[in-house]
């Protein structure tokens, strides 16, 4: 607790409303179902940082870390985008960014 901030009241873990998008709840669900709506749709590939702009084009590319000099890309696909590929465990921060990617592809109501 921070001294002159008022405490927030806690979420409950079992079920969360994540994330919110322009103030509206835009998924809902216990952490597990959410992340078990990603199951073996998450794929995740090493590349050089040059390569980024290029995958961005053309997949479905929902985060990107730095590791070891390294970029490594998750991906959302109902199959393997490409060669280089793999699997990845899907966690609850490949369900917000999915979301996230999702809400910014879908087309806008005027």
């Amino acid at each position: 607790m921070t001294p002159g901030v008022p405490a927030q009241p806690r979420i409950a873990n079992r079920r969360a409303g994540l994330p919110v998008s322009r103030a509206s709840i835009v998924a809902s669900g216990t952490p597990h179902a959410l992340v078990e709506s990603l199951r073996g749709r998450v794929w995740r590939r090493v590349i050089d940082k040059a390569e980024l702009p290029a995958y961005r084009a053309e997949l479905n590319v929902i985060s990107t870390r730095l590791r070891e000099g390294r970029t490594v890309v998750h991906v959302v696909a109902d199959a393997p985008p490409g060669p280089g590929f793999e699997p990845a465990a899907a966690g609850l921060e490949d369900f917000y960014f999915a979301t996230l990617a999702a809400g910014r592809a879908a087309p806008r109501a005027a």
